[in-house]
This record gives C-alpha cells, sequence and structure tokens, in this order.
C-alpha cells in the first residue's frame, strides 16, 4: 500500500525541476534581472538552465535567464562560453541543478571577491 504512495512522491520531487526567469531585457542598466526574478517549473530537467549576459555598445545590458528549451541546440553542454547576441559579445551559462542559474552576475560576484580580499589583505 505504502510503496505506491512512495513512488508517486519521487516521480513529482523528480519530475519537477525549477530555474530562474527573467527578461528578456534588451537594454538593463546592469548585468542582473530588472526587479525579482521568478522561479519557474522547466519542462525537463535534464536539459537545465540557462543565463545570458551581454554588455550593449551603449553600456546597456541584454539579460535573460529561464529554463534551457529542447528546440536550444547550441544550450546542450553545461558550463559557460561567450556568446554572441544582437551585435555583442556575452556569456551564455547552462548549469544543471535546481535554481542555479539566479544569483549575482559575474560582474558582482568578482567585485564581491575582490573587495573581500582587499579587506583580508589589509586585516594582517
Amino acid at each position: 500500500m505504502m510503496r505506491p504512495l512512495l513512488a508517486l512522491l519521487l516521480l513529482h520531487t523528480v519530475a519537477a525541476f525549477e530555474c530562474w526567469s527573467c527578461g528578456v531585457f534588451l537594454s538593463a542598466p546592469c548585468a542582473d534581472c530588472k526587479g525579482q526574478p521568478k522561479n519557474v517549473t522547466c519542462p525537463n530537467a535534464e536539459l537545465g538552465c540557462v543565463s545570458i549576459t551581454a554588455e550593449n555598445p551603449d553600456g546597456t545590458y541584454y539579460v535573460e535567464k529561464n529554463c534551457v528549451q529542447p528546440e536550444d541546440a547550441e544550450f546542450k553542454q553545461e558550463g559557460c562560453r561567450a556568446f554572441g547576441i544582437r551585435g555583442a559579445v556575452g556569456t551564455a551559462c547552462v548549469c544543471k541543478t535546481e535554481l542555479c542559474n539566479g544569483g549575482m552576475s559575474t560582474i558582482s560576484i568578482s567585485t564581491l571577491i575582490s573587495g573581500s580580499l582587499l579587506l583580508i589583505l589589509r586585516g594582517r
């Protein structure tokens, strides 16, 4: 009696996969989502999540976060790579763990790391 219920619970856990979603922002003021991104349920957990950012020639940013869709052939491999979008070269990152495409932009992370290292070194 418990086995069918357990199997149903496991099936739901495996089938549900979420990514952060925001954009497409064609000219955001920074490389982050405008406002709070939403978590959305993806159609296929094996495909993962994608985050695309690129600096436009005018200093604004192209920003997009979403589930990788089955027709997105260029996003099959996990990891980050240079990606051309709308005449700009940016970064496309694909990850395959739940809600892995959120958080701070690469620019924000590197600024945070640099600032932390500076504080550590000054404290010595």
